[in-house]
């Protein structure tokens, strides 16, 4: 083993039997779905710190994994064309997949190619589908020079359309190439490059989902005479609709309907709140809401309703449905989440909830960051017990979140009624 110590690891089944056995509990001596899934989310991080970008490639299998030779087969070929630093493993039961740090989409077609071209020395051609973080990463040039094999030949254009087999192998001369071209390896379409956001994706855990449906449908029965009341105070002090509908970023990324009561009149331009948010994004003050004034756009009482978060009840019902939980990050609009940083979009990792760690920390007294920071280490630590806690600080924040609006609503009015006395202010 000197020459793993010189750092000169030799290529072939010498160092597959010596490499990856070590931390693998999968078949075959692969990474099984869970330690996979770790190994993922610890490359996104360490991405999110140093701005690079990683690749998985994806192969579909059909069969008993744990039976079929093709399977077997494919394994071993993955096994002895990665790199030392590449990982491979379980992606789901049907899908195995290699994890290519620092490599681009580019690099990644080309390690594609060359495991679709050695397979087809079997009769066998798996089609992969190469996953990229951030997807609008092209992985740079020095990614897409990441070779695998000695005497690999240059890609193309886009890093994997387009190659003959042999010319990724490097060695063939034209009239071979001629002589081979029946084993072309299919060109890879867009549709084989997807985010690698979609594997991350997995159910809740059994204890949140039930926790939801359960105290979800006990609080509608109990808050229904209060929220008819307050559909009715709408009804009649505002003409419009009951409820506020919006399009949010849900779990991974995914856009659903959010419901509220409606607190403001209709037809408002939003403009001024992208401004106003964008500004937020950007800097270190406390995010104070756009209508902590007095605010021409918010209907009589309307302002009592979203300093008592009763404008939010309605939300039990996106709970029930599944889009949202109890607690969680809160739901952003997709304009604020687009123009969220690669790190921010990890908060996504958990189901949008109607109060969450940031809630009861502080809301409105903290920055932009430090509410992303807080809705991150949720998605990472959530537990039942943490959703008990922050339930039970909830009310005690609703009740911080009505004082501060009440001292914000006297500092406006003071200075309204000394001016009018003559003192002038600048």
């Amino acid at each position: 083993m000197k020459w793993l110590r010189r750092g000169e690891p030799k290529a072939g089944k010498a160092l597959t039997r010596w490499r990856f056995p070590r931390h693998r509990d999968g078949t075959y001596g692969i990474h099984s779905e869970d330690s996979f899934r770790t190994l993922i989310l610890r490359e996104r991080a360490r991405v999110d710190r140093n701005q690079h970008c990683f690749s998985l490639v994806s192969f579909d299998v059909d069969g008993d994994p744990f039976e079929d030779r093709r399977v077997k087969a494919l394994v071993d070929v993955l096994l002895q064309h990665v790199r030392f630093t590449d990982e491979v493993g379980w992606v789901t039961n049907e899908q195995i997949g290699v994890l290519l740090p620092e490599t681009g989409p580019g690099g990644a077609g080309i390690f594609s190619d060359r495991v679709r071209y050695v397979m087809l020395e079997s009769g066998e051609s798996p089609r992969p589908r190469i996953h990229t973080y951030p997807q609008e990463s092209s992985g740079g040039p020095d990614a897409d020079e990441q070779m695998w094999l000695e005497g690999m030949g240059p890609d193309t254009q886009d890093g994997h359309e387009g190659n003959d087999a042999d010319e990724l192998m490097g060695t063939a001369t034209a009239e071979s190439r001629g002589e081979e071209e029946g084993c072309r390896a299919a060109p890879l379409s867009p549709e084989d490059v997807d985010s690698i956001v979609g594997l991350l994706d997995v159910p809740l855990p059994w204890w949140k989902r039930a926790f939801d449906v359960v105290f979800s449908f006990l609080a509608l029965v109990v808050l229904t005479p209060l929220m008819l009341s307050v559909a009715a105070l709408i009804k009649c002090l505002s003409a419009g609709p009951v409820f506020f509908k919006q399009k949010r970023i849900g779990y991974m990324g995914k856009e659903f309907m959010c419901l509220k009561f409606r607190t403001m009149h209709e037809g408002n331009d939003e403009s001024g709140h992208r401004r106003y948010l964008a500004g937020l994004m950007r800097s270190n003050a406390p995010m104070t809401k756009m209508d902590a004034d007095k605010d021409p756009r918010i209907i009589p009482l309307g302002g009592l309703l979203r300093q008592t978060a009763i404008d939010e009840l309605p939300q039990l019902l996106n709970v029930l449905r599944g889009s949202m939980s109890l607690v969680g990050p809160r739901p952003c609009i997709p304009y604020e989440y687009s123009g969220f940083h690669t790190w921010q979009r990890n908060r996504v990792d958990a189901v949008p909830g109607m109060t969450g760690l940031w809630q009861v920390s502080g809301k409105n007294r903290l920055t932009f960051a430090e509410m992303m920071r807080l809705d991150i280490v949720y998605a990472r630590r959530m537990s039942p017990w943490l959703d008990i806690l922050i339930i039970l600080k909830t009310p005690l924040a609703i009740a911080r979140q009505i004082r501060d609006g009440l001292e914000a609503r006297g500092a406006h009015e003071e200075p309204e009624q000394e001016q009018s006395s003559g003192v002038q202010y600048a």
